[in-house]
């Protein structure tokens, strides 16, 4: 996937049922699509598509919870490894993240839905 035609994404915290932290260390309400509330922890948050102005409304897949911040953001780079996102850090490596100490059932789960989440984007971007 080209750079511009990747996700927006960010690191959560879910600190209560209707409020989430952001990666400004700001309390933001949030809705998911299916209008559930979510677990306390940590989120990797990803828009669908490129958005201007992050608001954490139903177009936001939430991949969590998890226990650590360092959990999250081991999806994130899945995510970039899999080019759905980009960050620095994946832009610099060829190699897929690998910590086997954070490999979580919960983190196996959201690398799982990534791998969905990249197969459908490939097949919107073929047709």
């Amino acid at each position: 996937m080209k750079r511009n035609m990747q996700a927006t994404h960010e690191i959560v915290r879910v600190v209560d049922p209707a409020f989430l932290v952001n990666a400004a260390k700001r309390a933001c309400r949030y809705e998911t699509e299916d209008g559930r509330r979510l677990a306390p922890g940590y989120y990797f948050a990803l828009w669908r598509g490129t958005v201007a102005v992050r608001s954490y409304g139903p177009d936001v897949r939430y991949f969590g919870p998890f226990a650590t911040e360092r959990e999250a953001l081991l999806v994130r780079d899945c995510a970039a490894f899999l080019g759905i996102v980009w960050t620095p850090a994946a832009a610099a490596s060829d190699a897929p993240p690998n910590d086997e100490g954070l490999l979580t059932p919960a983190v196996r789960a959201a690398y799982a839905g990534l791998l969905q989440t990249a197969q459908q984007a490939l097949g919107s971007y073929s047709s």
